[in-house]
């Protein structure tokens, strides 16, 4: 769940979404969640200190880019989806936007 829903902001939109696709790109790559804890504390102590892959995994640079971008503890900051088509984990160099 993106912060701004657990922070319960009355408007969130499409960016929480993009949170959301990030944790489960990033659990699918990774093979462990995005935010590992055991309680809801651990989870808020987690958001507030921002998304840090774990250095053990190896991934591409490119993807790596992508999460942080898309897990952006701030949605103004987060990633759009325009962005994230045109990302060059999604869309190589070689391929015109």
């Amino acid at each position: 769940m993106a912060p701004e829903i657990f922070e319960n902001k009355p408007k969130y939109g499409h960016k929480a979404d993009i949170w959301g696709i990030g944790t489960i790109i990033y659990e699918i790559v990774a093979g462990e969640p995005a935010f590992k804890c055991n309680n809801l504390k651990e989870l808020l102590d987690l958001h507030e200190r921002g998304f840090q892959p774990n250095k053990n995994l190896s991934m591409s640079p490119e993807i790596c880019d992508l999460l942080c971008r898309m897990l952006d503890r701030k949605p103004s900051n987060r990633i759009d989806i325009a962005g994230i088509k045109a990302h060059p984990f999604i869309r190589p160099a070689s391929e015109p936007v």
